[in-house]
């Protein structure tokens, strides 16, 4: 039996649930990376306010004179975040043929969607605190997000859906 074969029948075997939660585990992975990346290179922060700047949608700034208990809280808000965005995708990508059939594109177009909703919804409707718009840095993180959040989703979903498209549309 070929690797393709193999790759096809692995595919088949993919569960919606299986699907969202890959995808999402490679994009928190790789958003997570950029995130804390960013933080050190570009504001000089260590890695642990990364995730405790995302505690801090919650718990406003006291989320920075927490602890480890802000960095886990950080985590568990960005990977529920992560798996809700997979799941979005995925049942787009079910309902859309033309999502299926242009899959970087939906990912480019999907990244930059996350990055609008999150800059321009979620973080001003939460307790995060407030910081100057830079446009190098919103240019950095908004190519993050298309490349290492968006497009994962779209090829990992396109990747173990595609043999289980008739289930879902009829």
């Amino acid at each position: 039996m070929s690797s393709n074969q193999t790759l096809t029948r692995d595919q088949a075997s993919w569960t919606p649930t299986k699907t969202i939660l890959w995808s999402s585990a490679v994009v928190v992975v790789t958003d997570g990376i950029a995130g804390i990346l960013y933080f050190l290179l570009l504001l000089k922060m260590g890695p642990a306010l990364f995730m405790q700047w995302i505690a801090s949608a919650i718990n406003g700034p006291t989320a920075f004179a927490a602890g480890t208990s802000t960095i886990v809280e950080g985590f568990i808000i960005h990977l529920i975040v992560t798996i809700i965005m997979g799941a979005v995708y995925y049942y787009a990508y079910k309902k859309s043929s033309l999502i299926r059939r242009n899959t970087i594109a939906s990912g480019i177009i999907y990244g930059l969607g996350i990055w609008l909703v999150m800059n321009l919804l979620v973080f001003p409707l939460s307790n995060v605190p407030p910081a100057p718009f830079v446009l190098f840095n919103a240019i950095v993180s908004i190519i993050w997000h298309i490349v290492l959040v968006g497009v994962p989703f779209a090829v990992i979903t396109n990747t173990h859906s595609k043999n289980s498209i008739n289930t879902y549309n009829n």
